[in-house]
């Protein structure tokens, strides 16, 4: 319980508490006319929910043909247990095995609760990573009620060898309250091409299958559902640089791909229009978008917000840091807060091993219709170094070549 503007405040945010109302209502995904009173509501209601949430690409990599990352037969196992001493609900990737998978899982109680898209092969080789798109999500408590997995269709280069896509998990945290239609909370968790045009069409298969399945009831696509009546999180390794120089697609030809002429109208006019950060389409064109600045439209006119941007709002760059060879470029703890990475710290990006912000977190906002509240504390990165004295520390020092993206879920009943 946290009773007081002071305690709500540094709950939300530790780093910049607010002091003024207006900054703490901003903190929270509040509906038209919600007060201090709602806040205060929510973090003081006996049923509500705390989660803590983390969102990694593993770089558990290690077939012969298809490259082998160091350290995995030891790096699985260290971030089973990183996650499961800190964290609640993990969306991870890169879990291409499923060794890796059991090496990772049994560090967590055997209750917690797991879904894996991974391949059916039982060697270790280039074939292991055919149909596995190294998707896994693990939720500790709360049961995983459906799945709903989409593979993309467009693949290029050796991702071709994995079945990348994007993995749909719903928990019913509130499904006990029967006084209204329950919603759900809907994790998407993806992992996209690395490279070339195929990851730019990747965007639009996203959008269409959130669309498709973002109102439906526990994730069933054969029941209608309504508007707004789930909460929704997307996260993930998009490969999309949300600092990319230069590349931007031409909107005209945007247009005119199969995968923008299968959405709907409202959502294609969003490709080559300005989008307000409420997701208003503005009749302003737009000739020239990057594909990250396309994913962010698309998803504003969504109802999804960037977390990272509205609430943490620096460089929050996630790869080519923790296996960089400039040493000025390596991840620095926060000394305030030891567990996380110092976000002051920019790094060199004049450099070929430059850094990129390629690992995302969107969240929807409020809307009447859900049956429970969402809200989420100032987004982090994990100083997920590697403990002392494990083994292969020379070849790598941090748990991934990634670092990941945290922040803690309140979920409130209405």
């Amino acid at each position: 319980m946290r009773n007081s503007f002071k305690a709500i405040a540094e709950f939300m945010d530790p780093v910049d508490p607010a002091r003024s109302l207006r900054k703490l209502l901003g903190m929270h995904l509040l509906e038209e006319g919600d007060g201090y009173k709602e806040v205060w509501r929510r973090h003081n209601h006996p049923n509500g929910i705390t989660q803590r949430f983390f969102t990694f690409n593993t770089y558990l990599m290690d077939i012969p043909g298809a490259g082998r990352k160091p350290a995995v037969e030891y790096r699985d196992a260290e971030i089973g247990k990183y996650t499961a001493d800190n964290f609640d609900i993990c969306c991870l990737s890169e879990v291409w095995l499923r060794e890796e998978r059991i090496d990772l899982l049994e560090q967590w109680p055997a209750s917690a609760h797991v879904e894996h898209e991974s391949g059916g092969a039982a060697w270790i080789n280039l074939r292991a990573m055919l149909g596995s798109s190294g998707l896994m999500t693990i939720s500790r408590t709360h049961e995983i009620h459906r799945k709903n997995f989409y593979a993309y269709k467009n693949e290029s280069g050796a991702d071709k060898n994995a079945k990348k896509g994007c993995l749909l998990t719903v928990l019913t945290p509130f499904a006990h309250e029967t006084f209204r239609t329950s919603s759900s909370l809907n994790i998407y968790s993806t992992h996209m091409n690395a490279s070339g045009d195929a990851k730019n069409k990747q965007v639009f298969e996203l959008v269409k299958f959130i669309w498709e399945t973002m109102d439906k009831q526990v994730g069933d696509t054969s029941r209608p559902g309504r508007p707004g009546l789930n909460n929704n999180i997307l996260c993930g390794d998009f490969n999309l640089d949300r600092y990319q120089r230069g590349g931007s697609l031409r909107t005209a030809d945007v247009l005119r791909w199969s995968e923008v002429r299968a959405l709907p109208t409202h959502l294609q006019r969003a490709v080559n229009h300005e989008v307000l950060s409420d997701g208003t389409v503005t009749n302003n064109l737009r000739s020239a978008k990057t594909a990250f600045h396309l994913l962010r439209d698309l998803l504003s006119v969504l109802g999804f917000k960037d977390l990272w941007a509205t609430r943490n709002g620096s460089a929050g760059y996630t790869s080519n840091l923790p296996t960089s060879p400039i040493a000025s470029n390596v991840p620095i703890r926060d000394s305030e807060f030891p567990f996380y990475c110092d976000d002051t710290v920019v790094p060199n990006t004049r450099t070929s091993d430059r850094p990129t912000a390629i690992d995302h977190l969107f969240v929807t906002g409020a809307t009447a219709n859900t049956s429970f509240t969402i809200d989420f504390t100032r987004p982090r990165r994990p100083f997920t170094v590697r403990p002392d004295g494990a083994a292969d520390l020379d070849d790598i020092r941090f748990m991934s070549d990634h670092l990941g993206i945290s922040t803690t879920i309140m979920l409130t009943p209405k």
